[in-house]
């Protein structure tokens, strides 16, 4: 009998888990985070064929110990203003993807002057 009562209580800690609000909130940062790439990436593509970045830039920083634990201190840090994997022609100022540009170039501009 005491062995219903322990599942009993398990299967009500478990509903209370699945129903609280972090998880609710985590699916939807989850949804959030969705919506945001895809805005992205329609914003950033190769002007030349139209491929979609990957992402935004983001990069990890130690920022040395940490005060009170002397624990290394790693930060990441996203820039939702450039995009990781598309780089800018020198000429006309289009992201572009890196199987369209030579020397800093875009094929598009390539063509045009010469």
């Amino acid at each position: 009998m005491s062995e219903d009562w322990r599942q009993k209580a398990r299967n009500m800690l478990e509903k209370k888990r699945k129903d609280s609000p972090e998880n609710i909130t985590s699916e939807k940062a989850k949804e959030e985070a969705k919506i945001r790439l895809a805005k992205f990436q329609a914003k950033f593509r190769c002007h030349v064929c139209g491929l979609r970045s990957a992402g935004p830039f983001s990069h990890s920083s130690n920022d040395g110990l940490g005060w009170q634990d002397r624990s290394r201190v790693d930060t990441t840090y996203t820039n939702w203003d450039i995009p990781s994997d598309l780089t800018k022609c020198n000429k006309c100022n289009e992201w572009t993807c890196s199987e369209h540009l030579e020397s800093g170039i875009c094929q598009t501009c390539a063509e045009k002057y010469g």
